[in-house]
């Protein structure tokens, strides 16, 4: 919680879980004032055994997965970004801090048309597009 009240400036904090089909969506209210968002969902990086593209990944098949956490305001701006747990022995350059804070400020719609500006990160090119499919999911909320 202290992490949610640091990126909304305030001191008492209340979520409220929200219907969500993709993971975890709590609105975040201070006293009676919606404020924001935060998901924590898990995102299919890729097939286990290997895949080659990012479209190639289907619920269907048993999957490698990590762990998101996402702050956003009330226009979706991302405010925070986090990968909780990465499971993967491959694609971790995605859990970069340095990598994560590109997306701060960023607009989740953005990523519905590739208009992010975010180039994908080098040896981890399906989680960057598995991260950003996750960030697309929220503009349709």
């Amino acid at each position: 919680m202290k992490i949610v009240e640091k990126q909304f400036n305030i001191k008492e904090v209340a979520l409220k879980k929200e219907d969500c089909n993709f993971g975890e969506l709590f609105r975040v209210m201070d006293k009676t004032d919606h404020t924001g968002f935060i998901l924590l969902s898990e995102v299919a990086a890729c097939n286990l055994g290997g895949c080659h593209q990012y479209s190639e990944i289907k619920k269907t098949y048993a999957s490698e997965f990590f762990d998101l956490l996402v702050i956003t305001d009330l226009e979706m701006n991302i405010k925070h970004l986090k990968i909780l747990n990465y499971f993967s022995e491959f694609g971790y350059q995605v859990t970069s801090k340095k990598y994560l804070k590109k997306f701060t400020g960023k607009n989740v719609c953005d990523f519905l048309d590739d208009t992010d500006e975010i180039d994908i990160v080098s040896g981890a090119t399906i989680s960057s597009y598995a991260l950003e499919g996750k960030l697309a999911q929220l503009c349709n909320y």
